[in-house]
């Protein structure tokens, strides 16, 4: 610790204590790693450093609050990619150590080699220790201390209403024992096979679960440290393998199933009537949970939904504009001689089966105006997004950090909805826009769970029946502190109603639901896949 009156350091200028202060709290606030508990005491700790001082200035260091700051944060590590772990705030690497102190941090370096992690650590102090404190004996004398911020760390400052740092402790480490227990179970020849099955498209739905069995088979060849560190950046559920689908078909797997009867039982808990959907009414004890998770996190004006209008779709892949006028000159000698520029008849090509990929690349971007041949029956959508814009996010696509905010959300009806339902008839329609599922307007690959839909905005479209429709808001798309209370969210969603009738609702292509269109007037395509 170091000693400060009036506007300058009265002692500890030969030992550079204010130089070693310095580094350490730049060591703090640059790094941006999730950081690891070990298992190294904080007696350990606070024993190294103190052996590492000489023993004539020993009493001098001998500080409470720096005591304090290193026995809760110098066991702290982090993890590289191949496991190596490395102190937080000892290791030497770009920081050259005042002489006096190098002594004491290779104490504490020795200290932590060879320790065991034993968590993922998170903070909800904005400060690390206490930076400074005033004598108690003499007036205008300020003591200073090991101290750092961790505030600009994503992975470690934790600022949830939910729960406290010491819950997402405890939840991170029961993530792991779930992890090792699954890895346990499942060996690699049998993951592989899952992957094999889910890359192949071959059972239903298979996005849902693709993202978590890749992520899962990384597991496979890495040691606890590595572990460790893919729990610390996992996304919300990953850890918990045998409570998610890709846990049926492993089982299915490893049971030597065939693959009929796999793709059966996989289909039919994937059903969107069955997928995370609660299966009995939620207790009183459930709606009590419920009532004070959604107050504590001002949800409630977010339960609101009306439809969406075009100005809310984020990301257009394509909206109508105009075509190019031609105009013919007249003026000159001959300029009599000029054709007039009258009108051309269109000649109407016959229909071709293109891909998604390939209408997107080649004809959207060059298409002045598109209509859609509107089914008798088929895949209708309509989007919604929150009454009240400032409304708390809701959604697992809303709110992320350093974007615009997303509310918005879609849904069918499950095997597809009358177009009589929407106010439309079979023919064509036109089409006011072309846009991803809203899921995938911001960040994309941190949604890939979620199915890839293209939706065709169609012109008048509107649901005109409310029966079987309520508010439309689902378990898998709400946000991960709900999912203890998603019997009751559904139970609220039905008995609501959302309001307005919007200009964003359409027609879905999806895979397996083939849409028509023709581009400009001529130019008709069958788009029947993705690529």
């Amino acid at each position: 610790m170091s000693i400060a009156a009036a506007d300058h350091n009265v002692v500890d200028s030969d030992e550079s204590y204010i130089v070693f202060e310095n580094l350490i709290r730049d060591k703090i606030v640059a790094n941006e790693a999730p950081l690891f508990t070990t298992s190294v005491t904080p007696e350990a700790l606070w024993t190294a450093y103190l052996n590492g001082i000489p023993e004539s200035r020993r009493q001098h260091y001998n500080c409470r609050s720096c005591q304090r700051f290193i026995q809760a944060y110098g066991g702290l590590v982090k993890i590289d990619q191949d496991g190596t772990i490395r102190s937080l705030i000892w290791h030497g690497d770009g920081w050259e150590i005042p002489p006096f102190f190098q002594s004491p941090v290779q104490a504490l370096r020795d200290a932590i080699a060879g320790v065991k992690v034993t968590g993922v650590f998170f903070s909800s102090d904005q400060t690390w220790g206490s930076p400074s404190t005033p004598d108690k004996k003499r007036a205008g004398v300020v003591w200073t201390h090991l101290s750092g911020s961790p505030v600009a760390n994503k992975h470690v400052f934790h600022s949830s209403s939910v729960k406290t740092a010491f819950q997402s402790m405890a939840e991170k480490l029961e993530d792991f024992k779930m992890l090792v227990h699954a890895l346990a179970d499942y060996k690699p020849p049998e993951v592989e096979q899952a992957l094999r099955v889910l890359r192949a498209d071959a059972v239903e739905r298979s996005e849902k679960a693709l993202a978590i069995a890749e992520w899962f088979a990384k597991r496979q060849g890495e040691d606890a440290n590595q572990r460790w560190l893919a729990v610390a950046t996992a996304p919300p559920g990953f850890c918990h393998v045998r409570s998610t689908m890709i846990s049926t078909l492993l089982d299915d797997i490893k049971a030597g199933l065939d693959f009929a009867v796999i793709s059966r039982k996989w289909a039919e808990k994937m059903h969107p009537l069955q997928y995370q959907r609660p299966t009995a009414a939620p207790s009183d004890g459930a709606i009590e949970a419920a009532e004070k998770l959604v107050e504590k996190l001002g949800l409630a004006p977010s339960l609101d939904r009306r439809f969406a209008e075009l100005g809310d779709v984020l990301a257009k892949l394509w909206t109508p504009r105009e075509p190019k006028q031609v105009t013919v000159k007249t003026d000159g000698v001959f300029g009599h001689l000029r054709q007039s520029g009258g009108a051309v008849k269109e000649v109407e090509l016959p229909a071709a089966r293109v891909t998604w990929e390939k209408f997107a690349r080649t004809v959207l971007d060059g298409a002045h105006s598109i209509e859609v041949l509107v089914p008798a029956h088929g895949y209708f959508y309509g989007l919604t997004t929150a009454t009240n814009a400032e409304a708390p996010p809701l959604l697992q696509w809303d709110g992320l950090e350093g974007l615009p905010r997303n509310p918005v959300s879609s849904y069918i009806y499950v095997g597809g909805s009358p177009a009589s339902r929407w106010g439309l008839s079979p023919g064509w329609a036109k089409v006011t826009a072309v846009f991803m599922r809203p899921a995938h307007w911001q960040r994309p690959e941190q949604f890939k769970h979620h199915d890839k839909t293209a939706h065709f905005a169609i012109d008048g479209a509107h649901d005109s029946q409310t029966h079987g429709r309520g508010l439309a808001i689902f378990p898998e798309n709400v946000r991960n502190e709900l999912h203890g209370v998603r019997a009751v969210i559904e139970a609220h969603s039905k008995k609501g109603t959302i309001t307005g009738k919007g200009l964003a609702n359409g027609l879905m292509f999806a895979a397996g639901a083939e849409v028509t269109v023709r581009v400009d007037g001529s130019a008709t395509y069958v788009i029947d896949r993705w690529d």
